[in-house]
């Protein structure tokens, strides 16, 4: 299962996620491990919003978790996690009893393709035999160097504190055993968490693009895909993906999501969209919430809810009118380049049992889009040459058409396609000229 601790009153945001295989946590158990065994809202075992308000109220720092589900039939929700929730780091529990599975390769695969830090948990060391323990931390290693990491094992406080240092340069890749029965190394985990560097994480984030796709290596297929040029922001101020929407009695129509850029105050007028027809809609946010605090401004990484109302008095806002995708945008930004059913990326098939075709329709998941596109031409590498089809671990620049509507794509996005399971990662390069709509094509090169 995924955990992703996030959200806090300050400038930036704390996000991590688990990947969870076999170990039983349960939520009390996950509060524990989150706010340390001195806090009193996790000494019963009942959780109510007045518990959960205090808590906040009085803590330090803030957490937020987001759960998510490790087996394959539920992949879906997992990559839902990694895309839409945007998370700092990824923590990967793998059960040192059981080495290491199918998925959690998968979900190696999907986190590193993303570029998201990520931290190994060996969980169970109290029941796993000497030989069998030692044998998944050597094919632990072995997976990390083939993506190009360092694993880092962290026995004490010490090596944790520098585990973190080396965190936000996405090369070092921490291994901690603990034990969820004895307490073992679960300080470490908490340490470490509680000593990343936030800041370096937000500046790792945002120069990830300018990676050069340099390496071929065998079986590194979560090799980073080299990032186009920085573009113009077209007056995009302000952008919050919206993940969530809630009709609230006595507070009206909410949405919920994490600020990717800009800083959104109370009374602020913006547009959301595109809505079924492509189009943008202008709103006026009410109010603010962030981990149950009501707030007067948020900014960038912050995860928050918005109270919202219509400028057109004769619409009327209900959860019919919002699907996934949809994004809050400056009322000034100029949304056109970036609205189309068409575009172009760079990809890299990660498992495929046969060959992927034009015609091939994957469902596309990028940032909190989830929309079935169709792949209408397959390139070379150097998108000069035509291909017929590809393969595991082939790369190419492919155009996709999605199905439905016409969603908001810039040049520099990573997103996850698939069909059940992962099939492959790739990077937006091109928004490209959609029959319905005006926009114009906006290049990455």
């Amino acid at each position: 299962m995924n955990w992703t601790l996030g959200g806090h009153r300050a400038s930036r945001r704390h996000t991590w996620a688990l990947t969870r295989k076999a170990s039983k946590l349960s939520r009390n158990e996950a509060a524990k491990f989150c706010r340390g065994p001195s806090s009193p809202s996790i000494r019963t075992r009942k959780f109510n919003s007045s518990t959960w308000q205090a808590s906040f109220a009085s803590a330090v720092s803030r957490r937020l978790v987001i759960a998510g589900v490790g087996h394959e039939r539920y992949l879906k929700t997992t990559v839902y996690g990694l895309t839409g929730m945007q998370p700092d780091i990824v923590v990967v529990v793998v059960g040192a009893n059981m080495g290491v599975k199918k998925m959690t390769l998968e979900h190696l695969g999907i986190t590193m393709s993303l570029e998201i830090p990520v931290v190994i948990a060996l969980t169970k060391i109290d029941i796993a035999p000497k030989s069998v323990a030692r044998d998944t931390l050597q094919t632990i290693r072995k997976c990390l160097r083939q993506y190009g990491k360092m694993g880092m094992l962290v026995k004490s406080l010490d090596e944790a504190v520098n585990a973190a240092k080396g965190l936000p340069s996405n090369r070092l890749t921490p291994i901690l055993p603990l034990s969820n029965v004895t307490g073992d190394g679960l300080a470490n985990l908490r340490h470490l968490l509680q000593c990343v560097d936030v800041d370096a994480l937000v500046r790792s984030a945002q120069s990830f693009t300018s990676h050069d796709e340099s390496s071929d290596e065998v079986g590194a297929f979560a090799t980073p895909i080299a990032g186009p040029e920085k573009q113009p922001d077209h007056g995009l101020s302000v952008e919050m993906p919206i993940d969530d929407t809630y009709q609230v009695p006595g507070a009206g129509f909410v949405i919920a999501g994490t600020i990717v850029s800009g800083t959104i105050k109370t009374n602020d007028t913006v547009k959301i969209g595109p809505d079924h027809n492509g189009h943008f809609h202008k709103v006026v946010v009410r109010s603010i919430e962030s981990m149950y605090m009501p707030l007067k401004e948020v900014v960038a990484g912050q995860t928050t809810a918005l109270g919202i109302r219509s400028l057109n008095k004769k619409q009327v806002l209900n959860r019919a009118n919002f699907r996934k995708g949809m994004v809050l945008v400056n009322v000034t930004a100029d949304d056109k380049p970036f609205v189309s059913r068409r575009f172009e990326a760079k990809v890299m098939i990660l498992h495929h049992q046969t060959t992927i075709t034009v015609g091939y329709q994957p469902m596309i998941n990028c940032r909190t889009i989830r929309q079935t596109a169709a792949i209408t031409a397959i390139l070379g590498t150097d998108a000069s040459i035509e291909q017929r089809t590809i393969r595991t671990g082939d790369r190419a620049v492919i155009q996709f058409t999605f199905l439905h509507f016409a969603e908001f794509l810039k040049p520099g996005m990573r997103f996850v396609f698939r069909d059940g399971q992962a099939k492959g990662i790739g990077q937006v390069v091109r928004v490209l000229p959609d029959a319905g709509h005006t926009n114009n094509q906006l290049d990455a090169s």
